[in-house]
């Protein structure tokens, strides 16, 4: 797969049903200036959902991409590390105003000054950070609830060890969906009153940066207990 950012470009991909060579073309800049309705194929992933042509299955293919929402003041790259090493260390430099010598570089600089700016290597993390963005929520906020909600669900012994989880929301309530360590889900409320007293009290005291995940809520919230 081609790893350089400049352009569209095509990728070969196996059909995960009918074992064919499916041709895709993957749009690496998602611009919701450009196609009004990107923010919810995003969302509902259908921006990344192609058809063989001989079975007809759908299927998800994700690549590195950039969107970007000029309303909502949201740039978000993401990029798989463990599948493309190179095009997340590159968004990374990007992201952080380095090596911005390239035309696609230069053109992206002009967002970064007025975008909360965002990198993940998760694709349903890209997901969850685009809904906060549309619900007005601050993702920074959402991985300390996040934190402290796994933090009160371990202590309970509800649960013993936290593979995965996102924010959601179920009508008008906020919730967290989590999968455990035996690959098991249960939701759990975030009430909207710990929201706001975590965007209060502990929201201030974080860092500034570019990649807001637990790894970096852990690390963030030893520092101020110590």
């Amino acid at each position: 797969m081609n790893t350089g950012m400049s352009t569209d470009f095509i990728s070969e991909v196996e059909c995960e049903s009918c074992g064919s060579i499916m041709r895709v073309e993957c749009r690496t800049l998602i611009d919701t200036a450009k196609d009004p309705d990107a923010l919810n194929k995003v969302l509902d992933a259908s921006w990344f959902t192609y058809e063989c042509s001989v079975c007809h299955e759908k299927q998800l293919v994700v690549y590195p991409c950039l969107f970007h929402d000029g309303a909502r003041h949201t740039l978000i790259a993401f990029a798989d590390q463990s599948e493309n090493t190179l095009s997340y260390d590159r968004f990374k430099e990007m992201l952080e105003g380095k090596k911005m010598d390239s035309p696609y570089n230069k053109a992206i600089s002009g967002w970064l000054g007025h975008s909360t700016v965002r990198l993940t290597d998760d694709f349903s993390s890209l997901q969850e950070k685009i809904l906060l963005s549309v619900l007005g929520l601050d993702d920074r906020c959402i991985e300390a609830c996040k934190y402290i909600n796994t933090m009160i669900l371990e202590q309970q012994g509800t649960l013993e060890r936290v593979n995965s989880i996102y924010f959601n929301t179920d009508g008008s309530d906020y919730l967290f969906v989590i999968e455990d360590e035996k690959g098991e889900m249960l939701k759990s409320p975030l009430p909207k009153q710990m929201y706001n007293d975590v965007l209060k009290q502990v929201v201030p005291q974080l860092p500034k940066s570019i990649i807001v995940d637990q790894k970096w809520i852990s690390e963030c919230m030893r520092k101020m207990a110590n």
